[in-house]
C-alpha cells in the first residue's frame, strides 16, 4: 500500500546526504589537526613529516593506495625514533584509519583508529581536543558502517570534551553538534536530533551571523528533523529561510542550494503535492549536475527522492532506471552494507513488486531488513518500514500467515519505541489489515482498517493522501459484506482526495475507480459501473503507452499490474449486454487484447517492420536500431544483476562504471537513429507499438474459412472473443484461472516423457479435462466455427502452455486403455488446423505488414550434433549433471546422439529440392557455422537437437538449443545457440522448424511470458512462422512428423503451414502400422507460431 510506503519515508529524511557532507568535514578537520601538529615537530623528524606530506598529496588526487604505503613507512619512522605511544604516532594511525575509510576499509580502519585513540589518551589526556579529535574519527567510521548505535557515544563525548575546553560556541563544538544530531536522525529519535542540530544552529548564528552559508546549513539539518518528526509549519519556515540566506550570498554555492530545494522538496511530499517535489527536485538535480561531481552526496539524495517521487506515483518503469543508478554510487561511495544502500534496495523491492518481478523484490526486501538489522538494530524504525512493505508482498502472493507475522513484527517495533509513531503505526496497521482481509478475515480486516485510518487522520486530517489506499480496500470489504452505503461512502473520500491533488497518482485512481465499478454493479447500477471502469483502464492504457516507449526489459511489467482493471472491465461489459451493443462488444474485444501486450509481440513487430521496408538502407537502420535496444537490455540486466548481489566482487566498481559508459553510449545511438527514422520512416512508431487492434482490421484480413480466437482468464472468470470474416462473437463462462491451472497440468502430467519407462506405456491423457477446456473456450462458439477450418489463437495463462489440437470436442465415454484406442477420440485436430499467436496486433503485422520471404533458397538445416551419451530417445531430458557454466565436454558426454535427425533433415531437403549442401550435421552443426552462415538466403531454417530450457538448470539463465560442443570451451562457443544468440542473427524466413523439446518454453522462472524464449528470438531474427513444441518429444515420431508436414506442404502448398501440420498429426494418429503414436504426446507436441497461411 502506497500509505505504508509513506512510513519509510518518515525516516529518510536528511541522513546521507548532511552525513556524507560531514564526513567530508570531518576529515579535511582530522586532516589540519594532524598536520599543525605534524608541523611543530623537530627537524630530526624531517624525514617522516616529508612522507607524510607526499602522502597528503597522494590523498589529495583521490591515489589513497600509494598514500597509505607512504603513510606506513612515516609510521614506522615515527615509532622508531619516539616510540610507539609518542603522539606522533596517533597522528599517522588517526591518518592511516581515514584513509582506509575511504576505501572502505571498516575493519581495518576501526583498529588504526582505536589505537590512535589509545595513544593520544595516554599522550595528550582524555580530555584534550587530540583526544576528541581521534574520538570524532572512530565515530565517523562506526558512522560509514552504519552503526550509528556505535557511533553516536562516541561523538556525544567527543562533543563534551570540546565543548569544556572550546566553549560551546567554537567551530568545532558546532561541528560535533552537528554530527550527533545526524546520528540520532540516522537512529530516528528526531526529538534528540531536533536538540542537537538546534544547538548547532545556535552556534553557528553565534559565529557566524543570521546570514552566514553556515547558519543556513544549520537550519536545513533542523529542517530535516522536524520533516522527520511530521513538524511541517516548522521545517517548511526554516528551509525557506536557509533558501533565502543561500541565495542571497555574493558567490551563490550550487550544492547547497541544492540542499535547500532538496529539503522543501521533501515538506512537499509530505503534503501529497507531488507535482511541486518533482519541480524542486529537478531544478535541485541541475544545480547538483553543474557542480560537476556525478557521484557527490546531494546529487545521490536527490536522485533517490525523484525515484520516491515516481514510486508514489506508482511509475514503477522510471523508478527503477533511477534507484539502480542511486544504489550504484551508494555502493561505490559507501559500502555494501551502508544503511543508505538498504534503503535504494528498499525501494526497488517496492520498484519490482509493483513490476510483478516478486522473487527478485522478495530478494531485495531481504537484503534490505538484513543491513538494517545489523547497523541499526533489529527494533530500529527503518527495520520495521521494510518489514511492513515485505508483508505488502507477502499479501500480494496470498502468503497471509507470513504477512501477517511480519505486519505484527513491525508494530511491536513501534510499539518499543518512544516518541510519537501514530502516523507509521497507521501503516503497519494498514498493512496488517490489508494482511487480513486476503485472508478472509473481513471481521478482523475492518477492525484494522477502522484503527489504522483513525490514526492516520489525527496525525495528517482527513483529506490525507495516505487514506485512499486503506479507504479503498475497506469498500472492498464493505461490498463484501454487503454494505453498500458503507463502501459507497469510503470510496467517495478516497476517489474525492485522489482526484483533489492527484497526491498517490493516476494509478491509484484507477484501483479506486475499478473498485467503485464493481460497487455500482453490486447496486444495480451497470451503466455507472462502465462509466468508472473505462476511465480506469483509460489510465491504465496510458500508463502501457509509456512502458513501450521505455528502454527497460522491465517495462512489460505495466501490463501485468494493469490486468486486474482490464479484467474489471469485461466483467462490467458483460454486465451492460455486449451482444446486443456492437460498439460495447467491439470496445471490449480491444481492452481484452491489452493483457496480452508483450516482448513478443513486440518482436513480431518489430520484425514486421523491418521486412516491410523496400528500401534496403531503410532496413538496415531500422534492423541496426532494434538490435542497439537488444544490446541496450542485456547490458541493462547485468548491471541491475550486479547491483543485487549482496557484495561487490573487487572488480565490480570498476566494471559497473564501464558497463554504465557503454550504455550511455547506446543510449545516444538509439536517440540518433530515432531521429534519422522520424525523418525517413515517421510510421515508424506506430508501426512497432503492439497495442490494440479493432475487430473491423482484424476481420478485414481472415479468410472466409478462418477464425481469430482471443482468451482472457481471469480469478472469476473467462471471457473469450471470436473474430471471423463477417462477426464479433463474445462469450464469458465461469472457468477460473486456478480451475485452467489445474486442468493444464492435468492434461500434461499424461504428456511427460519422464514417467515413461523403458519398455512401459505412456501415461494416461486426461480425456475428461481435455473435453472440460473445449466446453469452456470453444463450445460457446460451435455453430460460428462451423465454415471454419483455421484458428487463429491468442490464449492466455496456462493454455499456453497446451496444444489446441489435443482438446476433445466430445467427452470420451469409455477412456483408452491402450494406445490404439486413441484413435477413436474426437481430438480438436481433426477439425481444425491452428497457429498460435502472442496477440492480435502480431497476426495483423504479419498479416498485413510482413511481406514473404525473398530468399533464394529453398531450406538450410542443423541437427545430429556429435554427442555420445545414453540419455533418453527424448529431445532434451537431461541430466542434472548440466550445471553452473556449462561444460561442452559435459553436453558431448551426457547427452544422447540424434541419428534420426539426419534422416529427418535429408528428407525434408529432397522434399524442397534442396542441396545437401546447405544440411549441417556432426562437426559441422557448431555454433560457430551458424553464426557465420548467411541464414538470410533461406525460406525455411530448421534444427533438429536437444533444447536446453531456462529455469531447469543453475547457470542456465535462457533456453538454448545444442549443437556440436568444443572440445575446449571459447568465449564464442560452448556448444549452446543460446536465445541471445538467436536474436541476433539475421533472417528471412518464412519458416524455422525447431524440432526440439520444449522450444516453446519461456525465459526465466515459472510463470514467465509465454513464448518469450526461443521462440521470440527466432521471430525477432527475422522468421514469419515457427514450428515449436510444448515438451520433450520423442525422436522417431517426430521425424515421421516433420517429413510427413513437409512433404505434404509441398505437394499441396495452397493448404498453408498449420493445415500441412494438421495432417501431418492425422497421419501419426490414424497410423495402424505405429499404433503407439496414436497417443498425443507423440503427435500433438508441435504447433504454428505466427503466420500459417499459405506459403510460396
Amino acid at each position: 500500500m502506497i500509505g505504508s510506503r509513506r512510513a519509510f519515508l518518515c525516516y529518510t529524511r536528511a541522513l546521507a546526504c548532511v552525513l556524507c557532507v560531514c564526513a567530508a568535514q570531518v576529515h579535511a578537520q582530522a586532516d589540519r589537526n594532524g598536520t599543525t601538529e605534524l608541523s611543530t615537530v623537530a627537524a630530526e623528524k624531517e624525514r617522516a613529516l616529508d612522507l607524510k606530506k607526499r602522502s597528503g598529496e597522494l590523498a589529495a588526487r583521490g591515489q589513497y593506495e600509494q598514500a597509505i604505503e607512504l603513510d606506513e613507512r612515516a609510521l614506522i619512522l615515527a615509532r622508531a625514533q619516539y616510540g610507539p605511544s609518542h603522539a606522533y604516532v596517533g597522528f599517522i594511525l588517526d591518518d592511516l584509519a581515514a584513509l582506509n575509510d575511504r576505501l572502505q576499509r571498516f575493519e581495518a580502519a576501526t583498529g588504526l583508529s582505536r589505537e590512535a585513540v589509545d595513544i593520544m589518551a595516554d599522550a595528550r589526556g582524555r580530555d584534550s581536543i587530540d583526544y576528541a579529535t581521534m574520538l570524532r574519527r572512530m565515530a565517523s567510521i562506526d558512522a560509514h558502517k552504519g552503526d550509528y548505535r556505535q557511533a553516536t557515544p562516541l561523538f556525544e563525548t567527543a562533543y563534551a570534551i570540546v565543548a569544556k575546553r572550546n566553549g560551546r560556541d567554537a567551530e568545532f563544538s558546532a561541528q560535533l553538534a552537528r554530527d550527533v544530531g545526524l546520528s540520532y536522525l540516522e537512529l530516528s529519535q528526531f526529538d534528540k536530533a531536533a536538540t542537537w542540530f538546534a544547538e548547532a544552529l545556535r552556534a553557528n548564528r553565534v559565529m557566524h551571523g543570521e546570514n552566514s552559508v553556515e547558519t543556513a546549513l544549520a537550519y536545513l539539518d533542523l529542517a530535516q528533523a522536524h520533516v522527520s518528526a511530521e513538524l511541517l509549519p516548522q521545517a517548511t519556515n526554516e528551509a525557506l529561510t536557509a533558501q533565502r540566506i543561500l541565495a542571497s550570498q555574493q558567490a551563490v554555492d550550487a550544492s547547497k542550494l541544492a540542499q535547500a530545494d532538496y529539503t522543501l522538496a521533501q515538506i512537499d511530499i509530505s503534503n501529497s503535492r507531488l507535482d511541486a517535489a518533482k519541480k524542486r527536485l529537478d531544478k535541485a538535480l541541475l544545480l547538483a549536475d553543474s557542480t560537476g561531481s556525478t557521484d557527490s552526496p546531494i546529487r545521490a539524495l536527490i536522485l533517490y527522492k525523484l525515484g520516491w517521487v515516481a514510486l508514489l506515483r506508482r511509475q514503477a518503469v522510471e523508478a527503477e532506471r533511477i534507484y539502480t543508478e542511486t544504489l550504484a554510487i551508494y555502493r561505490r561511495t559507501l559500502g555494501d552494507d551502508s544503511p543508505m544502500v538498504g534503503r535504494v534496495a528498499h525501494c526497488l523491492a517496492i520498484v519490482y513488486q509493483d513490476l510483478g518481478q516478486f522473487e527478485q523484490s522478495e530478494r531485495y526486501y531481504g537484503r534490505a531488513i538484513d543491513i538494517f538489522t545489523t547497523r541499526l538494530g533489529a527494533n530500529d524504525p527503518q527495520v520495521a518500514a521494510t518489514r511492513l512493505e515485505y508483508s505488502s508482498l507477502l499479501s500480494e502472493g496470498r502468503r497471509t500467515d507470513e504477512a501477517i507475522e511480519q505486519a505484527h513484527a513491525a508494530l511491536a517495533i513501534y510499539d518499543s519505541l518512544h516518541g510519537q509513531w501514530d502516523l507509521t503505526r497507521g501503516y503497519a496497521s494498514a498493512d496488517l489489515a490489508l494482511a487480513q482481509h486476503r485472508a478472509g478475515d473481513l471481521t478482523g480486516a475492518e477492525r484494522t482498517y477502522g484503527e489504522a485510518l483513525a490514526l492516520m487522520t489525527r496525525v495528517r486530517g482527513a483529506q490525507s493522501s495516505d487514506l485512499p489506499p486503506g479507504l479503498t480496500d475497506l469498500a472492498s470489504i464493505f461490498r463484501q459484506q454487503s454494505r453498500l452505503d458503507d463502501a459507497d461512502r469510503a470510496l467517495n473520500q478516497a476517489i474525492g482526495i485522489r482526484r483533489k491533488d492527484n497526491a498517490s497518482t493516476p494509478a491509484g485512481l484507477a484501483e479506486s475507480l475499478s473498485e467503485l465499478a464493481r460497487l455500482r454493479l453490486a447496486q444495480g447500477r451497470p451503466q455507472e459501473a462502465l462509466a468508472a471502469s473505462r476511465e480506469a483502464v483509460g489510465i491504465a492504457r496510458r500508463r502501457l503507452d509509456v512502458a513501450r516507449q521505455s528502454l527497460s526489459a522491465a517495462a512489460i511489467g505495466e501490463e501485468r499490474r494493469g490486468r486486474g482493471l482490464f479484467e474489471a472491465f469485461l466483467e462490467v461489459g458483460v454486465a451492460n449486454g455486449p451482444l446486443a451493443n456492437d460498439a460495447l462488444l467491439r470496445e471490449m474485444f480491444e481492452v481484452a487484447q491489452l493483457p496480452h501486450v508483450s516482448g513478443t509481440s513486440g518482436a513480431v513487430s518489430q520484425m514486421a517492420v523491418r521486412v516491410s521496408a523496400g528500401d534496403s538502407e531503410l532496413k538496415s537502420v531500422v534492423r541496426e536500431r532494434q538490435d542497439a535496444v537488444e544490446q541496450w537490455r542485456a547490458l541493462d540486466r547485468t548491471v541491475v544483476d550486479s547491483l543485487s548481489q549482496a557484495r561487490i566482487v573487487e572488480s565490480s566498481p570498476a566494471k559497473e562504471q564501464q558497463d554504465r559508459a557503454a550504455l550511455a553510449r547506446l543510449n545516444m545511438k538509439i536517440e540518433q537513429l530515432d531521429d534519422q527514422l522520424r525523418n525517413q520512416y515517421p510510421g515508424y512508431a506506430e508501426l512497432t507499438n503492439p497495442g490494440a487492434v479493432p475487430a473491423s482490421a482484424v476481420q478485414s484480413l481472415l479468410a472466409e474459412d478462418e477464425a481469430l480466437f482471443l482468451q482472457v482468464t481471469s480469478s472469476k472468470a473467462t471471457y473469450v472473443f471470436l473474430v471471423t470474416r463477417d462477426a464479433l462473437d463474445f462469450a464469458r463462462t465461469d472457468m477460473t484461472a486456478h480451475q485452467l491451472g489445474e486442468a493444464v497440468d492435468s492434461i500434461r502430467a499424461g504428456l511427460d516423457f519422464s514417467r515413461i519407462r523403458a519398455g512401459a506405456a505412456p501415461p494416461v491423457f486426461d480425456v475428461a479435462n481435455a473435453y472440460l477446456l473445449y466446453r469452456s473456450l470453444f463450445l460457446p462458439f460451435e455453430s460460428e466455427l462451423k465454415t471454419v477450418r483455421h484458428i487463429v489463437a491468442v490464449v492466455d495463462k496456462r493454455m499456453q502452455s497446451l496444444p489446441l489440437s489435443l482438446l476433445l470436442t466430445e467427452p470420451a465415454t469409455n477412456p483408452p486403455n491402450v494406445s490404439a484406442d486413441y484413435r477413436s477420440l474426437n481430438f480438436f485436430v481433426r477439425r481444425f488446423a491452428f497457429s498460435i499467436e502472442p496477440s492480435v496486433s502480431s497476426f495483423v503485422s504479419l498479416r498485413s505488414v510482413a511481406r514473404r520471404s525473398q530468399a533464394h533458397k529453398p531450406f538450410v538445416g542443423f541437427g545430429d550434433p556429435v554427442l555420445t551419451g545414453t540419455g533418453t530417445t527424448a529431445r532434451g531430458v537431461l541430466n542434472d549433471a548440466l550445471v553452473t557454466n556449462v561444460d561442452p565436454s559435459m553436453l558431448r558426454t551426457t547427452l544422447k546422439p540424434l541419428p534420426d535427425t539426419r534422416t529427418e533433415l535429408t528428407a525434408i531437403a529432397k522434399a524442397l529440392h534442396a542441396s545437401t549442401a546447405d544440411l549441417y550435421f556432426g562437426a559441422r552443426a557448431t555454433k560457430p557455422v551458424v553464426m557465420q552462415t548467411d541464414l538470410a538466403q533461406f525460406r525455411i531454417v530448421s534444427f533438429a537437437t536437444h533444447a536446453l530450457v531456462a529455469g531447469n538448470f543453475e547457470g542456465q539463465a535462457e533456453p538454448a538449443l545444442v549443437l556440436t560442443p568444443p572440445r575446449v570451451a571459447a568465449p564464442k562457443d560452448n556448444g549452446l545457440l543460446s536465445a541471445s544468440d538467436v536474436a541476433t542473427l539475421k533472417l528471412d524466413a518464412d519458416w524455422v522448424l525447431l524440432s526440439a523439446c520444449n522450444t516453446a518454453a519461456p525465459e526465466g522462472p515459472v510463470g514467465a511470458e509465454g513464448l518469450s524464449g526461443l521462440a521470440k528470438a527466432f521471430l525477432y531474427a527475422g522468421s514469419r512462422a515457427l514450428l515449436v513444441s510444448h515438451w520433450s518429444v520423442n525422436s522417431a515420431a517426430t521425424v515421421e512428423l516433420m517429413t510427413r508436414a513437409m512433404q505434404t506442404l509441398v505437394a499441396r502448398p495452397e493448404i498453408g503451414r498449420a493445415e500441412a501440420l494438421r495432417r501431418a498429426m492425422l497421419s501419426l494418429l490414424d497410423d495402424e502400422r505405429n499404433p503407439k503414436f496414436a497417443h498425443p504426446i507423440f503427435w500433438a507436441p508441435f504447433f504454428n507460431v505466427g503466420e500459417g497461411g499459405r506459403m510460396q
